[in-house]
């Protein structure tokens, strides 16, 4: 159908599929801050070195894409953002969404600045239906 082909976005006949950018700021060892695109992100938390938990809303039950790039000014740095677990995704609770900061194999923290910070694109789901992968 025409119409299908033209609407933006994953295709299926149940998704409803939603997408966020969240921004956060690290702050070394302490609370980190962030702005988010839409009032999806419950908090953001430092678990450990480097590892920053995003606390969804909201239940979901599919996480379909998450993206997390580290972006600095600074030159002189070695530092890319990764991936880490989801938890608690069709469970009834919040879903939690981990990433890490890292150089080389280890997780590192880095200081306060507002030209530093992780920008994590999200893209859930309220249904556990999938995408269609035609």
């Amino acid at each position: 159908m025409a119409s299908e082909k033209l609407r933006p976005g994953p295709k299926g006949f149940e998704g409803d599929p939603k997408s966020a950018c969240v921004l956060v700021y690290p702050n070394g060892t302490g609370v980190p801050t962030f702005k988010s695109s839409k009032d999806c992100v419950a908090s953001v938390a430092r678990g450990a070195t480097g590892v920053f938990n995003i606390t969804l809303q909201d239940e979901y039950y599919r996480i379909a894409h998450v993206s997390a790039l580290y972006c600095s000014t600074a030159d002189n740095e070695d530092i890319y953002a990764q991936g880490g677990t989801m938890a608690n995704l069709g469970t009834g609770t919040a879903a939690v969404i981990t990433v890490k900061l890292k150089t080389a194999a280890n997780n590192v923290d880095v200081t306060a600045d507002a030209a530093k910070f992780i920008s994590v694109g999200i893209i859930f789901e309220d249904s556990d239906t999938l995408l269609h992968t035609g």
